[in-house]
């Protein structure tokens, strides 16, 4: 009964969170949504007597209590705090309970709603592409009217998680022999992969083709060293075809089949910083972004920045860092370090994978002003864990 009770309000809670529907028509229940769920796993899930797991809580609710001290970029911050914890409440519950029935129903629960989400999305996003960006920056500008089709779209900071959350569905696919298993995935791996670039999301799409492309070249059978190779190889490749010219030309060629879509204009832009070194429109616009934000903490880098107008708002880590302060940050940065090294002695050679996945959340963290914790932080290595376990036979998992 308490494991039944854990799994319900988990699964509820990830699928209102990632069904883009459910988040808007229950509005402003975000922080309760999942507050529920990370009360249940702290006491039914005895995860009280965590000490790791409490000195988490406390580092995430480091911004909570800034935004009280007058942060103004942290005032109403609960629901990403709460966030937080309740990923990192996830993945710690299942190390140390081997819960593989938790992690089964709540993995289902969580890419099978950004799935089936991506899936209804697509016929919107083919009729008005970006819909679901001129939905995120009207409400962002409190529109009193949005688009009625904006409610039914795969949200657009969803989106920039895709890049984290295809990294283990490969992995998937060369981990199991049915064939119809092998269809459905490729289906899950298309229809996220359509969505971004439907969506006019520059950033992820682009670092979807580069992981995609580390994904097929990299073998768990293989010593890291070759495998590093392999990948240092293509940063190689790339950094050869921007020098040769070569890259512009492709740019070019690709940019007919962008038509009509921001895309077209974005590769624009890459083609004008490639041949002049000088950036224009939205790159230079986020250039100035993060500037706003470096300025700030420079000139009073240990004591926070409280106005809201001195944050450029582009930049997850960036903006923390101006918005915190180095007292602050320092062990929020420590939190999500340790975060990244707790799931790696549970896995084996294919830790590969989950280094790839982290490494691009580090990247969107550097580059967009979003946190996508619960696939970071509890989806991709958990999944990675569980097919371990289930598909390639080794059952031994460490408890601590």
């Amino acid at each position: 009964m308490k494991k039944n009770t854990i799994i319900f309000f988990v699964c509820l809670s990830i699928i209102y969170r990632t069904f883009t529907p459910l988040s808007f028509y229950f509005s402003g229940g975000k922080a309760f949504a999942m507050l529920m769920p990370v009360v249940v796993l702290y006491f039914l899930g005895n995860l009280y007597k965590s000490l790791s797991y409490n000195i988490a809580v406390i580092i995430s609710l480091f911004p909570l209590l800034l935004g009280y001290l007058g942060v103004e970029y942290f005032q109403g911050y609960l629901p990403d705090s709460v966030s937080l914890f309740f990923a990192i409440g996830c993945i710690e519950y299942y190390l140390r309970t081997n819960d593989d029935i938790f992690a089964k129903y709540s993995l289902s629960a969580f890419y099978g709603s950004i799935v089936m989400l991506a899936i209804i999305s697509l016929p919107i996003l083919i009729a008005e592409p970006g819909i679901n960006r001129t939905f995120n920056d009207m409400k962002a500008a409190g529109a009193e009217v949005l688009p009625l089709a904006g409610y039914f779209t795969i949200s657009y900071g969803m989106v920039h998680a895709v890049p984290i959350l295809v990294i283990p569905l490969f992995f998937f696919y060369k981990s199991i022999k049915y064939k119809l298993s092998k269809v459905l995935l490729v289906v899950a791996i298309v229809s996220l992969y359509v969505t971004t670039i439907l969506s006019n999301a520059s950033t992820p799409m682009f670092m979807l083709f580069m992981y995609v492309l580390f994904v097929i070249i990299y073998n768990p059978k293989q010593s890291n060293r070759s495998n590093a190779l392999k990948i240092g190889g293509v940063f190689v490749v790339v950094i050869i075809l921007f020098f040769s010219g070569l890259i512009t030309s492709f740019l070019t060629s690709f940019q007919s089949l962008m038509g009509g879509t921001m895309q077209e204009g974005r590769i624009d832009e890459v083609v004008s910083y490639l041949e002049t070194g000088k950036t224009t429109g939205d790159m230079s616009a986020r250039e100035d972004r993060y500037d706003i934000s470096l300025d700030a903490f420079l000139s009073h880098p240990l004591s926070p920045e409280y106005k809201i107008n001195h944050i450029g708002k582009h930049s997850y880590l960036i903006d923390h860092l101006a918005a915190m302060g180095l007292i602050a940050f320092i062990p929020f940065a420590l939190l999500l370090f340790y975060q990244y090294k707790k799931p790696l002695i549970h896995l084996g050679n294919e830790k590969g994978y989950f280094m790839m996945a982290y490494s691009a959340f580090i990247f969107l963290a550097c580059y967009k002003n979003f946190f996508a914790a619960e696939s970071a932080m509890f989806a991709c290595p958990a999944l990675l864990i569980y097919i371990r376990r289930h598909f390639l036979g080794m059952k031994h998992l460490k408890t601590r």
